[in-house]
């Protein structure tokens, strides 16, 4: 018991160091994103391959305060080939962001998912059959 009241009590450091609010809601959610790789991982795998990409706008103030946004756009890099890549150093330090957070939060989490529903990734019972 003791045990699980550590891991509790880290993983609400953890995730207050991202944002969280006990009030279930994330007040800064390109922040949230940014800063737990979420958004590297939704960009390398889903959005990059289509020449697409979020992208966050950081502004800092005058009296040291840093406030993050979404850009009130996609970046548009669908007509290039190989669409959107990151350069080496930005590849490693998103790797190691998302895999950091994965393992402080992400895995616990997957893992009471798996156990609470059965599945992780929800589906539907229907087939989808995208060639008619």
């Amino acid at each position: 018991m003791e045990n699980t009241k550590k891991y509790a009590d880290n993983l609400i450091d953890v995730l207050k160091q991202v944002g969280y609010d006990p009030s279930e809601k994330i007040e800064n959610g390109a922040e949230f994103l940014l800063k737990s790789g979420l958004l590297f991982e939704i960009n390398r795998r889903i959005l990059h391959p289509l020449g697409l990409a979020f992208c966050v706008i950081k502004e800092t103030f005058g009296d040291g305060r840093t406030e993050y946004s979404f850009a009130p756009y996609l970046h548009d890099n669908r007509l290039e080939e190989g669409g959107t890549i990151y350069g080496e150093e930005v590849l490693y330090g998103g790797e190691l962001t998302i895999q950091e957070f994965m393992n402080d939060f992400g895995m616990g989490k997957l893992q009471e998912r798996q156990k609470s529903l059965g599945y992780i990734v929800q589906r539907s019972g229907k087939p989808v059959n995208t060639a008619e």
